[in-house]
């Protein structure tokens, strides 16, 4: 092999290409397209994503791919960056690459000044090289074990209008904006359920997301009341299914299980590393939970 040298992916040919190599790398269904998860990485918006390739001999085998937003905190958002697609072809791994391309994408975040980046991935060790920590808490909670009415009502199913109006007044997660609403819309393995009216529902859940989110509600909220109700109706219909969030938010909204189930376990959400300190560094440190009343939280829809 050729050294190996990187340069941005710019361009709808050079991107076709990195998802190319993304639909290789993951457990994506022949026909299919990483992107049907992940739209957020479709977006060619240079002002706030950023694609990195790894090229040896004119071909693509490692990439990674970064965005900026705002995370919603108790004070003013912040600016923080989201990482993803990290991906090296089957025939080079082991090498290294993964990490320089990790590294090329820090570089871009960094001149952005946010304060986190976060990721989310298995390889822990590599990541801890680079000075990223296990950081927030999420707990799974199975649909059967939570105490909820026992008369499901009918559903709204699918993506309606009123749902981009309720994801952009959420009290937590990411800060979305009119840019935002195309990939959101463009999910294409997330069922949606809702109560009330499509302009306005009472409550909305989202179910799956194929490749990391499947059989988990990872996106809910609305009316505590009608929530717990669209639940219901969730369960009634998939009984196997979980709910993903928070502990904070379980008890914001009464979520609470059965007497008798088994104590439901906590788990890492991500991984984060400073990048640059906000005006307020205590309410940054703050957001990694060991203290403060933000502990970090992302929403399903909202994880690179």
């Amino acid at each position: 092999m050729d050294s190996l040298h990187f340069e941005p992916i710019s361009g709808k040919e050079a991107h076709a290409e990195f998802v190319a190599l993304l639909n290789s790398c993951f457990p994506v269904p022949r026909g299919h397209s990483f992107l049907e998860d992940f739209p957020v990485w479709g977006v060619l918006e240079p002002d706030t994503h950023f694609y990195i390739g790894g090229y040896s001999s004119g071909r693509l085998v490692a990439a990674a791919a970064a965005r900026t937003a705002e995370l919603i905190t108790e004070g003013a958002p912040l600016p923080i960056g989201l990482i993803g697609a990290v991906a090296t072809h089957s025939s080079c791994r082991g090498r290294g690459f993964a990490s320089q391309a990790t590294a090329q994408v820090l570089d871009w975040l960094a001149r952005r000044r946010v304060a986190l980046a976060v990721l989310w991935g298995s390889e822990h060790e590599l990541y801890r090289r680079m000075g990223f920590e296990l950081c927030g808490i999420q707990t799974t909670l199975p649909l059967w074990q939570l105490q909820l009415p026992s008369d499901a009502p009918r559903p709204g199913r699918g993506w309606v209008p009123g749902l981009w109006e309720r994801l952009k007044r959420r009290g937590s997660g990411l800060q979305y904006g009119e840019k935002d609403r195309s990939w959101l819309e463009a999910h294409a393995n997330v069922q949606w359920y809702w109560l009330g009216e499509p302009s306005k529902p009472t409550a909305y859940a989202a179910l799956g997301r194929g490749i990391d989110l499947g059989g988990l509600v990872h996106e809910w909220g609305g009316d505590p009341e009608a929530l717990r109700s669209l639940l219901s109706a969730v369960r009634a219909e998939v009984p196997g299914a979980a709910l993903l969030g928070s502990p904070r938010l379980f008890e914001k909204f009464r979520l609470v299980c059965s007497p008798g189930t088994p104590v439901p376990e906590e788990q890492f959400l991500c991984m984060a590393r400073f990048m640059a300190l906000s005006e307020d560094p205590e309410r940054v440190y703050s957001l990694l939970g060991e203290k403060g009343a933000s502990p970090l939280w992302f929403w399903g829809l909202d994880g690179a």
